[in-house]
């Protein structure tokens, strides 16, 4: 459990605070149909993965290498 609330950046603290306040927008308005959004919004937050999949928007493990650095030569004159 503890694992799940390390590592948070900007980008999972503004999930959470978009769902929370579409969350209780919903119950407020009585809007039920938004709730689906909310619990999958928390469940980027918890678990904290993105809508870009697997593979990741982009990455923010460490020594990473650059995409096709070996393949793309550089420009020389």
């Amino acid at each position: 459990m503890r694992k799940y609330f390390q590592n948070w950046d900007a980008a999972r603290f503004f999930r959470l605070a978009l769902a929370l306040g579409l969350g209780v927008y919903g119950i407020v308005e009585k809007d039920y149909f938004m709730l689906p959004l909310v619990l999958w919004l928390l469940a980027m937050v918890i678990f904290n993965f993105s809508c870009c999949g697997s593979g990741g928007c982009a990455s923010t493990r460490k020594n990473d290498k650059q995409v096709y650095k070996d393949i793309i030569k550089p420009y020389k004159k």
